[in-house]
């Protein structure tokens, strides 16, 4: 139980570095599109509650589920057909919605 704990933990403190850069990251390129401070801030701020709000439904569907890497393994289909599509698309949903 202890090294489950401790894969957890790394988890968490590598997981909470991603999203401190990828949201430098979003700022960033929302700010060049025309974004202003107001509009970037509220934008990662709902992203902030979003997550929240989505840990637990999906903490719970982990827990459930017991084919945990069927999981994984589709999670990671889904993330390349995004990307697929994403590079199709005519515009970025950012610039779709920007002001």
């Amino acid at each position: 139980m202890r090294g489950t704990l401790c894969g957890l933990d790394w988890l968490n403190f590598f997981l909470a570095d991603v999203q401190t850069g990828v949201g430098l990251i979003f700022a960033i390129y929302l700010a060049r599109n025309g974004w202003n401070e107001q509009l970037v801030g509220i934008a990662m701020t709902v992203g902030g509650i979003a997550g929240i709000f989505a840990q637990a439904p999906a903490g719970a569907l982990v827990d459930r589920l017991h084919a945990k890497r069927l999981l994984v393994g589709a999670l990671a289909v889904h993330a390349r057909a995004t990307r697929g599509l994403s590079r199709h698309a005519s515009a970025c949903p950012a610039e779709v919605i920007s002001p």
